[in-house]
């Protein structure tokens, strides 16, 4: 749902919220979620893409995502207060990580798969995870346009 802002009061900017509006009377207080926008098809690949490699490794999307974070700095490594270590991961959702911020973790997380993943798979699965990252062995982005 889209809103404006007009003369300090917020709006349906879009036939979506004035649909939703009309559920409403004014004076209503209603609750809405800011989300930060993405670039939708680029939100999916990250999303796809973890999920396919997670599949060929055999573990769960979420474990690869965690391993991710954590190894490229994201997450923050807590001490409790019984003396235990516990990590704490960001979240990934569009209300917690902009699209800069994805962006900045796509590009490590291209990295990190590149030198510590592919090892743990076959050729077949290597070249496979290449193609879905869009990137050579050495982690360069490749133009299919110019593939052979």
């Amino acid at each position: 749902m889209k809103l404006s802002f007009i003369k300090g009061a917020l709006v349906p900017a879009d036939d979506e919220a004035r649909a939703i509006g009309r559920k409403h009377k004014i004076g209503d207080v209603i609750e809405i979620e800011i989300v930060n926008p993405r670039h939708t098809a680029f939100n999916s690949k990250v999303f796809v893409t973890l999920d396919e490699i997670a599949k060929m490794l055999g573990i769960t999307m979420q474990s690869l995502r965690a391993e991710i974070l954590i190894e490229t700095g994201r997450a923050e490594n807590l001490k409790l207060r019984d003396g235990t270590r516990a990590w704490a991961l960001p979240s990934m959702s569009k209300t917690s990580m902009t699209q800069a911020e994805l962006s900045s973790f796509w590009a490590d997380a291209q990295a990190y798969i590149v030198k510590e993943v592919l090892i743990s798979l076959d050729g077949a699965q290597q070249e496979r995870v290449l193609t879905l990252l869009g990137v050579n062995r050495e982690g360069e982005p490749v133009n299919i346009l110019q593939a052979g």
